[in-house]
């Protein structure tokens, strides 16, 4: 059960604040979370360093929509292909409906990583 911490958090106005958010989940059910923000340049991020496992789940959502083709952008996501856990780096991209990245797409995105070492 989340502790009173969490349930304070959530009943803010400003509950979604991912770094308060991160912390609380965090300490509440015992998982590593990281999060930031980054900016797409041609559908890319440039790098961003981390802490990654194997376990590492990386969620990430468009902050503020921006490009001349953001609309066509599918999902945004960390694919495998982009998560380095040797050099501990990790890229977002923002992915047309054929899972290729969408050159037009200069949105900020959130990122969030979720390991509960399981």
């Amino acid at each position: 059960m989340p502790n009173a911490a969490l349930l304070r958090l959530l009943g803010q106005s400003n509950a979604w604040d991912t770094d308060d958010l991160a912390r609380t989940v965090g300490q509440a059910f015992g998982a590593t979370l990281q999060a930031g923000t980054t900016k797409l340049t041609v559908g890319v991020s440039p790098l961003i360093p981390a802490a990654l496992s194997a376990t590492s789940r990386i969620v990430v959502s468009v902050k503020t929509p921006a490009g001349g083709d953001f609309a066509s952008t599918y999902a945004y996501a960390a694919p495998a292909a982009d998560r380095d856990l040797t050099a501990q780096m990790f890229r977002v991209r923002a992915l047309n409906a054929g899972g290729v990245a969408n050159a037009g797409d200069a949105s900020d995105v959130d990122w969030l990583i979720i390991d509960l070492g399981v």
